[in-house]
């Protein structure tokens, strides 16, 4: 429950990124300009508080998507905002070579021509199958509805309606914690029907 009650900080800090604390934390330590909302990496200087939160970095970030408006807070390849997968799972042998690998979207949006366009540069010409990936990335991005006029919104994946709670946390926290196996058997009264509890399954021996 700890470690639900850390996430809280995360989640405030991506949906509320202009409360005090945030910029506090955020001259504090620095944080990266192309997508603001990143969490502040401080190096050895710490203080045990923030160290503790950022140890849950990882799995928090798994239960986040972003919903696409203004496209300023989100990293194009490291953020789930199409799809089921981040960019940089969803096409690697694009990513690998993409010219820009930390960019926010909004980096990748070009307002040129009448309805604007997406531009993902590469450090070298692509061979054939890397053509087939970067069309079907291309693709992909025309799908996105870019809404300027709101700003980028964090999604609780697991309670997208109701948005993060300290419970979901924790229940999101435990999906992955491996069955506890139990093994019970009973005293003198069962010794005909001798049952066991087995990772929660009951079996007989009878």
């Amino acid at each position: 429950m700890n470690n639900a009650l850390l996430m809280k900080w995360l989640w405030r800090w991506l949906s509320a990124p202009n409360l005090l604390w945030c910029w506090v934390i955020s001259s504090r330590y620095g944080c990266d300009g192309s997508h603001p909302h990143r969490f502040p990496r401080p190096g050895q200087h710490l203080f045990s508080l923030w160290k503790a939160i950022l140890e849950g970095c990882t799995s928090f970030s798994e239960a986040v998507r972003w919903r696409l408006g203004s496209r300023s807070l989100i990293s194009f390849w490291h953020d789930l905002w199409i799809g089921e997968l981040t960019l940089k799972e969803r096409f690697p042998s694009i990513f690998q070579i993409a010219a820009d690998r930390e960019g926010g979207v909004h980096w990748f949006w070009s307002p040129r021509g009448e309805t604007g366009f997406w531009e993902v540069q590469v450090h070298r010409n692509l061979n054939d199958d890397e053509v087939e990936s970067y069309v079907e990335l291309l693709e992909l991005l025309q799908e996105c509805e870019l809404v300027p006029s709101r700003r980028d919104e964090v999604v609780w994946r697991p309670k997208a309606a109701e948005g993060f709670s300290v419970r979901s946390g924790y229940q999101w926290l435990r999906r992955e914690t491996p069955p506890i196996e139990v093994h019970l058997r009973l005293g003198e009264a069962l010794r005909r029907s001798d049952f066991h509890w087995v990772s929660g399954e009951c079996a007989s021996d009878s």
